[in-house]
């Protein structure tokens, strides 16, 4: 019996180490090297062969007209036509107003001067003591923003910052009425909404507390004395770039930036309960230049000199008309 033992015992060991020698021996056989997948090497592209293959801005260079809307439309199943699409959809979707004012004034324009005002904001909001000396500016520049948030509001196309305007156009404009005095408060407010406008250039929200407005009041947006003073100096920085041929090819981006304020300054000087706006005289003076400005316009997109100066001349006559009855 005890013979047997020893032979199962025996046998059991020599099985064990024969499993763990085959392991071993597998564990050290040599590993089969990978196979090398030869790779194309990346392409290299100059700045020439990248441009316009994408477009720098989808919303602006891509997509034409307007956003179109979801239609409420009764689905069938089979117990029936299903309940129709309640999905809640604000008072003014698209902020959108009969007025076409990209007849006026280019989405572009709007986001280039906005930007401008930021920077000068930048720089004249300093210190309580300096803003005791330079509100006056600074009046001018929230009453500017505070126009140009209203036509933001009111665009009938895609432009930047238009979900942001319902509060950054009432903040512009209180901003505004604050500036007319250099006091501590105002200086406060005034600093608080540069804060806002700053962030919102760069791409982020305007954290203002007031409620969304549900429609511009014009008057209150703006007045007309800071348009006259943007005309004014608008029409200065225009007229010797439209002296001659040479200074207007040179010059055309900048004509054709100030071009767009002054149709756009023409329709606000004619919108509902603006200061004399209901006037027939002092409504066709604004729309005359208006309708000039937009031959500056013109003239600029298809480098037609004599167009353009034409057009600053009338620009020039309708003002003169209009001091000469109603300054």
């Amino acid at each position: 019996m005890m013979c047997r033992i020893l032979i199962i015992t025996t046998t059991l060991l020599a099985t064990t180490f024969a499993g763990h020698s085959g392991a071993y021996a597998y564990q050290d056989a040599p590993a089969t090297p990978p196979t090398l997948i030869q790779r194309a090497k990346r392409p290299n592209f100059t700045e020439r062969e990248w441009n316009g293959i994408y477009f720098e801005n989808l919303f602006r260079d891509a997509l034409v007209g307007n956003r179109p809307e979801p239609q409420a439309s009764a689905a069938m199943t089979q117990n029936g036509p299903s309940a129709p699409n309640t999905v809640d959809k604000p008072s003014n979707p698209e902020n959108a107003s009969a007025f076409s004012w990209s007849d006026h004034i280019d989405s572009t324009v709007i986001e280039d001067e906005v930007k401008t005002l930021q920077q000068r904001l930048v720089a004249d909001i300093t210190t309580p003591g300096r803003f005791k000396s330079d509100y006056g500016k600074i009046h001018h520049s929230y009453s500017m923003l505070s126009m140009l948030f209203g036509i933001v509001y009111e665009y009938d196309k895609d432009v930047r910052w238009k979900e942001l305007s319902a509060v950054a156009q009432p903040a512009f404009a209180r901003a505004a009425a604050n500036s007319r005095v250099g006091s501590l408060q105002a200086y406060n407010n005034a600093k608080l909404q540069r804060d806002n406008l700053t962030e919102m250039v760069r791409g982020g929200r305007f954290n203002d507390n007031e409620k969304s407005i549900e429609a511009i009041d014009w008057p209150s947006a703006v007045n007309r004395s800071p348009m006259m003073l943007q005309l004014e100096t608008t029409l200065g920085i225009l007229k010797p770039h439209l002296s001659n041929q040479t200074e207007f090819t040179q010059n055309s981006e900048t004509i054709y930036h100030g071009a767009n304020l002054i149709s756009a300054m023409g329709q606000v000087l004619c919108q509902t309960d603006m200061e004399a706006a209901d006037e027939e005289d002092y409504a066709a003076y604004a729309q005359e230049m208006s309708a000039a400005a937009q031959k500056v316009i013109e003239g600029t997109k298809t480098n037609n000199y004599d167009l353009a100066s034409e057009g600053f001349n009338l620009i020039e006559q309708s003002c003169s008309n209009c001091h000469d009855e109603w300054r």
